[in-house]
């Protein structure tokens, strides 16, 4: 399974969920500033679930319609590199074995729980 990371995730993020074996590219190392629907769009064309911080990106997918493989919304209280990074990372490596039952679904996340609905 393939992700895409939208801006605000970071490139260092980015850059230690590769390290840790996932295939993930990040908005940010090239397309900096570029629109919501041209985010959602790349990880549409590119096959890739999108990992991203914004909620605009439920409004594209369920009012619009525009529908990725799966997107993953981070809904943290504490907004802190570590913590970002240990919930992210927590949640892929705990489907490493099963990266595909995250296709076809809208997953938010926070340091409470998780809530999925299906896209």
């Amino acid at each position: 399974m393939k992700f895409l990371a939208d801006e605000g995730i970071g490139l260092e993020i980015v850059s230690l969920l590769r390290q840790q074996g996932f295939d993930i590219a990040g908005v940010i190392e090239g397309e900096k500033g570029i629109s919501d629907t041209a985010v959602l769009l790349r990880a549409i064309s590119e096959k890739r679930i999108l990992i991203t911080t914004d909620k605009d990106f439920g409004v594209l997918v369920f009012q619009k319609g525009i529908l990725p493989q799966g997107l993953i919304l981070l809904r943290l209280k504490q907004e802190s590199f570590a913590n970002t990074l240990k919930v992210l990372s927590d949640f892929l490596t705990s489907h490493r074995d099963n990266l595909g039952a995250l296709r076809g679904k809208f997953f938010v996340l926070s340091e409470s729980g998780i809530r999925s609905r299906k896209i």
